[in-house]
């Protein structure tokens, strides 16, 4: 009986373990499934880049056709140099030429007035000096329009180059005309491009004067950001066309930083010792490239190493937590173990600004505070203040969709209570600046904007270390210092487009 009842209570226990254990499970997964719903809302809330216009612009080459020079273009366009072989007595040399033609498969227009015979006796000649020595021996000439070589006299020469004479004269009272012709205004609405900026690149496309300046104005109106654009009708029409091209939206970029201040040991253990980049992700390789000339880095891709980390410049595997946490799908969780590795007193973690800017266009966030600074003229006391902070400008350029050109300018000001001057403490300044190439969604790393901490203690046994004469042995005093870094990830991420509505 009491066999039966220990059974009982141990199949109880166990169901009731069972079923402790499938409601944690169920929690865990209403837990993961709740997490999940809110990292998939995070990430549809980063934003998007501008739609392209929704109007279709037709646009007409800006180029535009220039006339060239009948009869100049013999020096420019080789002649075949097959070689032929010909035996011909008393034949018309336009029956010569044709001949020629024909075996370098050539188009060929000859003035009816050529006329005369000839004898010809050519065995293995390059073409083109058959062809040439046919036409110096009666006194000819040619050249190419297009596909055609035209085969002239002298005269007919002279005739195209008093033709080419006439349509120079005619483009240039042409371009007299357009420094006469009426002005026209057009307003034109700037949806994306800077107006100023778009102004002067369009008052460079307007017809000049006799002395060079501008007919006609481009002015902006800040009001509407339009431009009142006045200039001939040819030139509003070139312009109007280069607005099409100009005005344009552009791609914007998200870019999440997180500025870190460790000591050099936990640096140290986090691989960035050296600057460098790491890479993770599918098909890219893993690795931190460390101590190397900074035009090595650039781009630099990494110097590949096995799956399990990177290493630290004395060739000693990284043993910080974050692993392989570094890289374009995984920057949540390097926040994330950054925030660990602060909460164990390892990191202090400065600013974690997330900043979307436009290509091309600068961003910046900046961290700290200003110093006041007095100074005394004739007596009267002014109070001035520096600012004393951590400055990071940056400014993406995308080259296609996956790859960026970021310009990194960081600023490091630091106060230095233990030098002074009438009260007022130094500000060291530390500044560096960075052009790379970088992935999208890669993550970057700067260090080396260090400082030394010092720091002097005073101990001893409360009561007896304050006795005259007696007070230091019961007393002692320790210095110490240290390096901090200040460590700065970034990962800049081209935002999609949004899709335009239908």
């Amino acid at each position: 009986m009491s066999c039966r009842r220990v059974m009982l209570a141990f199949g109880l226990a166990l169901s009731l373990l069972l079923l402790s254990g499938c409601a944690a499970q169920k929690s865990q997964l209403q837990q993961e499934g709740f997490f999940e719903e809110w990292r998939l809302l995070a990430d549809d809330s980063k934003g998007h880049s501008p739609a392209p216009r929704r109007e279709s612009v037709l646009l007409e080459p800006l180029v535009e056709q220039v006339e060239t020079i009948t009869g100049l273009e013999e020096e420019l366009r080789p002649m075949p140099t097959r070689p032929v072989s010909m035996h011909l007595w008393d034949v018309p040399i336009t029956s010569v030429l044709r001949s020629l033609a024909r075996l370098a498969e050539l188009n060929l227009i000859i003035n009816p007035a050529i006329t005369g015979s000839t004898d010809v006796h050519l065995h293995n000649v390059a073409w083109d000096q058959a062809f040439r020595g046919v036409l110096a021996t009666h006194g000819l000439t040619y050249a190419w329009e297009g596909d055609i070589l035209r085969v002239m006299t002298i005269d007919d020469m002279e005739h195209d180059l008093r033709l080419a004479a006439v349509k120079e004269k005619k483009g240039a009272h042409r371009i007299e005309i357009g420094r006469v012709a009426p002005l026209a205004s057009q307003i034109v609405k700037i949806s994306y491009a800077n107006a100023e900026e778009l102004r002067e690149t369009l008052l460079a496309m307007l017809t000049k004067d006799g002395e060079g300046n501008a007919r006609g104005s481009v002015v902006v109106d800040r009001h509407s950001n339009s431009l009142v654009i006045q200039a001939t009708q040819e030139d509003l029409a070139r312009v109007g066309r280069m607005i099409a091209v100009l005005d344009r939206p552009r791609p914007q970029v998200l870019i999440e930083a997180t500025i870190v201040e460790a000591s050099k040991s936990v640096a140290r253990d986090l691989g960035v010792q050296w600057s460098g980049r790491y890479l993770a992700g599918q098909n890219r390789p893993h690795g931190i490239t460390e101590g190397l000339d900074p035009a090595a880095l650039l781009p630099a891709t990494g110097q590949e190493t096995l799956l399990g980390g990177g290493t630290n410049p004395d060739g000693s595997p990284i043993t910080s937590a974050l692993g392989l946490l570094y890289g374009s799908s995984n920057w949540n969780f390097l926040s994330l173990q950054l925030q660990a590795l602060q909460e164990d007193g390892k990191v202090n973690i400065l600013s974690q600004p997330s900043i979307t800017t436009m290509d091309n266009q600068m961003a910046f966030t900046e961290n700290g505070t200003r110093i006041p600074v007095v100074t005394t003229t004739d007596g009267d006391r002014t109070v001035r203040y520096e600012n004393a902070v951590l400055r990071l400008e940056i400014t993406p350029n995308i080259i296609d969709a996956d790859n960026l050109r970021m310009k990194i300018a960081v600023t490091k000001d630091e106060v230095d209570l233990s030098r002074q001057v009438e009260g007022n403490p130094f500000i060291i300044k530390k500044q560096t600046e960075t052009n790379l190439n970088v992935a999208n969604g890669e993550t970057i790393v700067i260090s080396g904007l260090t400082k030394q901490q010092l720091a002097d203690t005073n101990s001893g046994v409360p009561g007896l270390k304050d006795i005259p004469g007696l007070g230091w042995f019961f007393r002692g005093s320790s210095k110490a210092s240290g390096m901090e870094e200040v460590l700065i990830f970034l990962t800049p991420v081209i935002l999609p487009q949004r899709i335009a509505a239908p």
